[in-house]
């Protein structure tokens, strides 16, 4: 488990995933007209992407949200926030993932 917040656009620590179980991950507070992105990094490759749902669409929040996503043991992940002016956003990453 995890939490923290956003003042300023920003990105979290890294955290990699240590079962299949999946991680929840909720976010609330002000935006400030901001984004969220789930974003994953690729280790073989270092590079990092914005995660995809199943319609192959970036994976953003733009208001308050408390969702389940279907990680996989060894994932690596974070949350970008960008676009922001003067946000006051609490975070919270629940499950088996750990920051790196």
């Amino acid at each position: 488990m995890a939490e923290g917040s956003f003042t300023a656009d920003t990105n979290t620590s890294w955290f990699r995933v240590n079962s299949d179980s999946g991680v929840r991950v909720s976010a609330k507070g002000t935006y400030g007209g901001g984004t969220i992105t789930l974003q994953q990094y690729f280790p073989e490759s270092e590079q990092t992407f914005s995660m995809l749902d199943e319609t192959q669409t970036a994976i953003t929040f733009s208001a308050n949200f408390d969702d389940f996503f279907n990680l996989r043991d060894g994932d690596v992940f974070r949350l970008s926030l960008s676009g922001a002016t003067s946000p006051t956003i609490y975070w919270f990453i629940g499950g088996a993932a750990e920051p790196l």
